[in-house]
């Protein structure tokens, strides 16, 4: 899938996180990391508690590419506590993927490298 060049769609998909269909909000939900220029989206944080697991698990695995900064508290509590281990793999994925976001801005080309190989 191509990245969607324009940020105006957001509000346009923020509209199905409410649905009905699980399945609706699933699709929604993988599509926000190929939106350009959304580096937040805190109307996705509320979906980590979705009654469905199916929507968990994905919400999880794209919470790494946002920069909200409850992220790490929830991806944490995601990997402690939440009792399927899919939701915990892609948890677990979700802070491997944040935090090397994290440091391939450091200033230290060293650092850079590093996560830069382990992505």
């Amino acid at each position: 899938m191509h990245k969607i060049p324009d940020l105006k769609s957001l509000p346009y998909i923020l509209q199905f996180f409410n649905s009905e269909s699980a399945d609706l909000r699933e699709v929604v939900i993988r599509t926000l990391p190929y939106l350009n220029q959304v580096k937040t989206c805190p109307q996705a944080l509320p979906l980590m508690s979705d009654s469905d697991t199916s929507v968990c698990r994905v919400i999880a695995l794209t919470l790494g590419h946002l920069q909200e900064p409850e992220i790490t508290f929830i991806l944490a509590e995601s990997l402690t506590k939440d009792d399927d281990w899919q939701v915990r793999l892609s948890a677990a994925t979700s802070v491997v993927i944040s935090e090397n976001y994290q440091a391939i801005g450091e200033e230290h080309w060293q650092v850079r490298k590093v996560a830069a190989q382990a992505w």
